[in-house]
Parts: structure tokens; sequence; C-alpha cells
């Protein structure tokens, strides 16, 4: 009876999901009909060094339109008219910043006093991961820390990093280093830049320095800096240690990555 009863639930379970299966498939066609357009695609160039810009190419064919349509890219307070291609595609190129994130993009096809929008589900991130080397899951460090009112802190563990790994030589970090801050101050730096163009794809970097100087209360914070040949550094917080005599003071850091310029401007900094 129990193995009755189980090959039951199991052919109801799958009753159920070829019947989800229909209604998706349907709802796919429903919304394919009523789309504005049967094709859309988008594409990037290449980089400009000199602006750090990069040539968009978008090209979209409506499902229907008279020779009076015109067709319009439409995206954050933009509204690019595309050019007609051939006999139905119509195309239009821009060029964006590599750090520019303009959102949700929209195609309209406006025929007279008619405007039909329709969403081609394409949001338009900032491209800078394109073209730049990046951190690709960031450093861990595993902490073996302790303080003393006596000895100070002593700053111990191993750097994890799973980053400068890159499948282009074009996009590769030229330096790298790991910096220490009490209370907000530099007190230490680390010189990684020989870990770059590694081989393996974990590289440990061993970790053991004391600050005598840190008193209780003291808030040391640890980050990775790796630059790129363009002269952009990007920034991610390992650790932060608040000095006190309970070592479950030891702060884990969630923190995202930031994208610095030469000036020290932030140029992109991802969500926490």
């Amino acid at each position: 009876i129990e193995n009755t009863g189980a090959n039951l639930n199991r052919q109801i379970e799958s009753l159920k999901n070829e019947i989800n299966n229909i209604y998706r498939n349907v709802d796919e066609k429903l919304q394919k009909e009523a789309s504005a357009i049967t094709f859309f695609n988008h594409s990037y160039g290449e980089l400009n060094e000199k602006t750090m810009t990069v040539p968009v190419t978008v090209t979209v064919t409506p499902k229907e339109y008279a020779e009076n349509s015109k067709v319009f890219l439409s995206f954050s307070d933009k509204e690019l008219e595309m050019k007609k291609q051939g006999n139905s595609a119509f195309q239009c190129v821009f060029e964006c910043g590599i750090f520019e994130e303009f959102g949700d993009a929209t195609i309209l096809v406006k025929t007279d006093n008619e405007t039909r929008a329709e969403d081609p589900e394409w949001y338009m991130e900032a491209p800078f991961g394109m073209y730049l080397p990046h951190l690709m899951w960031g450093p861990v460090i595993f902490d073996e820390s302790q303080f003393t009112e006596e000895r100070g802190l002593v700053f111990s563990g191993d750097l994890m990093v799973d980053s400068f790994d890159s499948d282009n030589e074009e996009k590769e970090f030229v330096s790298a280093k790991l910096v220490y801050e009490l209370n907000n101050e530099t007190v230490f730096e680390n010189d990684l830049t020989s870990l770059l163009g590694s081989e393996e794809r974990e590289t440990f970097y061993p970790i053991n320095k004391t600050f005598p100087q840190a008193k209780s209360g003291d808030m040391l914070t640890v980050y990775l800096l790796a630059e790129d040949k363009y002269g952009f550094t990007q920034k991610i917080i390992c650790k932060q240690y608040e000095c006190a005599k309970e070592p479950e003071a030891s702060t884990e850091i969630n923190t995202s990555l930031i994208i610095l310029d030469k000036n020290g401007n932030v140029m992109y900094e991802g969500e926490k």
C-alpha cells in the first residue's frame, strides 16, 4: 500500500509539472503574439582608451510598421531614433561610458498619433566588466588574530586571493597591495604585485603583523587594492577587527566592489 501511495504521489507531481509547463508555454506564446517586435539584439564594440567609452549597437525588427513609422530606443532620459536597415530592421549606435548604467530599455514604435511600447527585457548595466580585470570572488582572510593590552594587536592568518586570474592579457592588473588602517589611518602595506599572473587558481598569502600601538576600542581595517593598466583601482575590504579582550569582537565584512579612478573618485560601487 505504501509503495502504491508513493507511486501515485509521484504521478500526481509529474502531472502537475506537465500542466505547469503547458501554462508556461501558452503564456510565452501569448506574450510573443502581443509583442510589438520580432527581433532584438544589442552588442558592445571596442573600447576607446582615451575616452573610456564603447559603441553600443542596437538592432530591432518591429512586427508591424507603416512607411511613416519611426522606431526609437528609449532609456534613462534619452530617446534615440533608429535608422532603417534593409527591408524590416532598425538600428542605432551610441557611445556609452564603461561606468554608465542606464537601467531598463524600451522600444517605441510610433505611427502617426499612435505609439506602441515594448520591453525587450534589457537592463543596461555599466559594461566595465567586459573591458577591465575584476576581483572574481574577493579576498578572504582566515583570521587567527588576538588582542591584549600588553602586546597590542597580533593580526595573523592567511589571505586567500581568488581574483588575479584573467583570460585576457589586456585585462590584467599591474599592481596590488594589502592595506592596513588603524582608526582610518594607514599603518602598514603589503605589496602583493608578485602574486599577479599566478597560475594557481587560489593563492594564499601568509599574514603575521603586530600592531603594538593598538588600544582597546581601536578598529583595524584591512582591504585589498588592485590597479589596472588604465589607472583604475579596485578595492574590497577584507576584514575589520575591533580591538577588545573578547575574540568575538572580530567583525566579518560583507562588502561590495568599489572602483576608483586615478584621482580617487568613486566610479562604481556595487550593492552591499
